[in-house]
């Protein structure tokens, strides 16, 4: 393919159906995971803490190396970095895929961290490259449904292979997608040169914040720092809520967990299209009020309710994850200049990875201090039995959520009237 603007205007969308496969492989992987912890956590012969782990470490390789990728994107092209990432993934899964220890596994996991770290520094900075500004919101709209489709795909199909096969399968489907997507890559993503006139220095790779001089930037990130940290916590809990407390089968608990993605991929695009007509602010309010709302209704399920109840719950969570998550990216990556793609769109990364390990660390905290409270001694797993003390824990993990969330929510509607009374002067 030519190294033209315009074959790339051309041949956007292709490029768009390229980019947002590595970001179904990555969400198919994740809630692959969290439908199979339970069985994980059985056949490893480790505790639910410890098995919390091939999700944590995942999450810190990211955030600990997007940053890097971001600035390399920058300076030797995003499109190499986001190549190295999907061959890096790959092999990742793989070695996940034959491990046959908690320790090798977590070790695996980082390879995969690491390789999703390259693609998710440069993806979103790729999509804003390619597509002009009144495409973008529903660009960024169409890879939130990708999101939610390798999420919706993840749970039912994690719920059979653990059924019939063996965990280690869930890893080994990547192999197939991320061969595809890489060599697709190589003959449709646009072809950059190396931009001679930035030096990589990895001092300045940290040190960059002017860009947080720009508040739109700035707040529109650290609400979607707390949407992650809101959103975090149902991902890790209800797969153990719905097997160990209301004894569900590996298999109907992923049905069931198919709920959120599936409204998530269909208000998404919806959501995407309506910031490029309305505005992206008050779709993000709007969308934190939901989840806010969401979290709290589910502080109140026990080992009682029903699955009509769980599901309605369900439905106003991912109704307000939908609405919020595409604008939101499309206030973040239009908010700064193209040179500076590369490192917005890592940072936006980095910050949806940190809200996901505090929400994952603040739930499991939380959890296992309340149990805890009400045994009168310290636990660190399910107490096969005890249902209600798991119920007693969780309530105040969804409640606490539900808070943080609700903050997001009073901010971005501070920002949103601040800027109509700017507008009104």
């Amino acid at each position: 393919m030519e190294n033209t603007q315009e074959n790339i205007y051309r041949n956007r969308w292709k490029i768009l159906f390229n980019v947002v496969m590595m970001t179904f492989m990555a969400c198919l992987d994740s809630s692959i995971i969290n439908v199979a912890l339970p069985v994980m956590s059985n056949k490893l012969q480790v505790t639910m803490g410890s098995i919390q782990w091939v999700v944590t470490i995942y999450l810190i390789v990211i955030s600990s190396t997007i940053l890097i990728f971001g600035t390399l994107g920058d300076i030797i092209g995003k499109t190499n970095v986001f190549k190295f990432g999907i061959l890096t993934f790959t092999i990742g899964s793989l070695l996940c895929g034959i491990s046959n220890s908690l320790q090798f596994l977590v070790i695996s996991r980082m390879l995969q961290g690491l390789g999703a770290a390259a693609a998710m520094a440069t993806n979103q900075g790729i999509i804003t490259q390619v597509f002009p500004g009144n495409e973008r919101g529903r660009a960024l709209g169409i890879t939130g449904t990708f999101v939610a489709l390798g999420t919706m795909v993840g749970p039912p199909l994690g719920g059979f292979i653990v059924s019939t096969l063996s965990w280690n399968f869930i890893f080994l489907i990547n192999i197939p997608i991320g061969l595809f997507t890489f060599i697709m890559g190589t003959r449709i993503l646009p072809k950059r040169s190396i931009n001679t006139n930035k030096k990589f220095n990895l001092k300045e790779t940290f040190l960059q914040f002017s860009i947080f001089k720009n508040t739109l930037f700035s707040l529109s990130i650290f609400c979607g720092f707390i949407s992650f940290i809101a959103i975090s916590s149902p991902n890790i809990i209800q797969p153990f809520y719905l097997q160990k407390v209301l004894n569900l089968s590996p298999s109907k608990t992923g049905l069931f967990m198919m709920i959120y993605p599936i409204i998530l991929s269909i208000i998404a695009p919806i959501s995407g299209y309506l910031s490029d007509k309305i505005g992206s602010e008050i779709l993000t309010f709007l969308g934190l009020i939901f989840i806010s709302l969401g979290l709290f209704f589910m502080s109140s399920l026990n080992e009682y309710s029903s699955l009509l109840t769980f599901t309605i719950f369900v439905l106003i969570m991912s109704t307000g994850n939908g609405l919020f998550q595409s604008p939101n990216n499309s206030l973040i990556m239009s908010s700064v200049p193209k040179d500076r793609l590369g490192i917005a769109g890592s940072i936006n990364a980095l910050v949806r990875n940190l809200g996901i390990v505090t929400g994952i660390s603040l739930s499991t905290t939380l959890l296992y201090n309340r149990m805890s409270y009400k045994t009168g001694y310290p636990v660190d797993n399910f107490i096969k039995g005890r249902e209600d003390v798991f119920v007693y824990g969780m309530k105040y993990v969804y409640i606490t959520t539900s808070i943080i969330c609700l903050s997001g929510a009073a901010l971005t509607l501070w920002r949103l009237l601040k800027r109509k009374k700017l507008k009104s002067i």
